[in-house]
């Protein structure tokens, strides 16, 4: 038999591809935003019926609650350019006719960020515009908005691409509130497009959000092992170097015992081009992630063809450290079908 995994096998995908379950896609997605150093996107967004909207403008997050948003469109027919900026001590947030400013909320990331994934940005937005600071953003907005009632995972093809829908219905404050679907690009892990209905007395509100340019931090840990994943599948032996540092060790785990497979660059760069050239074909997919701290730990499954063109796939949990943004050591733990 092929010993398949020995070095890293996985895949750009982040959580798209990690499980069959809704609730669970949409859960990690959520930690993933949660813990990571830096992250941003822009987006497009539109609503219509009882209440109308747009607006088109970046958002970028970082550790220690800082916070920058700009966003210009009109809301409710009123023409409006709408600002926030936290440097995680003093917040300052603007409408098209006042500026306030005031002490960062202890909990300003958390806040934004389960808004963000829960309701969509357009709740805070309508926030901004009437001139009050992001909603809830004293650590309570996990037990006020609650996602819930999630339906089957659909596989889609969104613009061309390989996507996750996620659909579920939304309570807040203890009531219904609307129901959302967010589509995940299956390649990248990030959230690319979300549609919400929202009940008010007057009537629904719906809502499509569209997002991109999704990055993170060059530091983040799971983006440092995403980046050099994404050149194991171009099998790019160069840029996977540039993703480690000069002394990276690369562990086979038997029972207690670690077995250096690689200790060095010039080692990594011997096996890695060697292993490429005996499995041309070989690809992987993430079947699930998990970070702590600049620990990184992964379930993957490799695939390949062997000589006589038949698929072949199996799966190895591995773990990463990551230190200054490149990865120091890894361990592979033996690999089952």
């Amino acid at each position: 038999m092929i010993r398949v995994i020995g070095f890293c096998l996985l895949t750009i995908s982040t959580c798209s591809a990690i499980a069959n379950d809704a609730e669970d896609l949409f859960r990690k997605l959520e930690q993933r935003l949660l813990q990571a150093e830096e992250w941003r996107f822009t987006s497009v967004i539109d609503a219509e019926n009882a209440v109308t909207a747009h607006f088109e403008g970046t958002t970028h997050f970082q550790k220690g609650n800082r916070v920058t948003l700009t966003q210009k469109g009109h809301f409710a027919g009123t023409d409006t350019a709408l600002k926030l900026n936290s440097d995680g001590n003093t917040m300052t947030h603007a409408n098209h006719a006042q500026e306030k400013k005031s002490a960062t909320p202890a909990h300003l990331n958390q806040g934004m960020t389960i808004g963000f994934t829960r309701m969509g940005l357009l709740h805070n937005l309508a926030m901004l515009y009437s001139a009050s600071p992001p909603d809830r953003t004293d650590g309570s907005a996990e037990e006020w908005v609650v996602v819930h009632r999630f339906e089957p995972l659909e596989r889609v093809t969104l613009e061309g691409r390989p996507a996750d829908k996620v659909a579920f219905s939304i309570q807040v404050g203890g009531k219904p509130s609307g129901k959302a679907a967010l589509w995940i690009d299956r390649e990248t892990g990030y959230p690319v497009r979300r549609e919400q209905t929202v009940e008010f007395p007057n009537g629904a509100m719906n809502v499509v959000e569209r997002y991109a340019a999704f990055s993170f931090s060059s530091q983040d840990p799971l983006a440092v092992v995403e980046r050099f994943v994404a050149a194991f599948n171009r099998h790019d032996v160069k840029a996977m170097l540039d993703a480690v540092h000069d002394d990276v060790i690369w562990f086979s785990v038997d029972g207690a015992t670690n077995h250096p497979e690689a200790s060095g660059k010039d080692a990594l760069e011997k096996g890695m081009t060697g292993y490429f050239t005996q499995l041309p074909s070989v690809r992987s997919s993430l079947e699930d992630a998990f970070v702590v701290g600049q620990t990184v730990s992964v379930k993957e499954r490799a695939a390949w063809k062997n000589a006589e063109g038949e698929e072949r796939s199996q799966a190895a949990i591995g773990v990463y450290e990551v230190v200054g943004g490149k990865i120091k050591r890894c361990w592979y733990f033996p690999a089952s079908r």
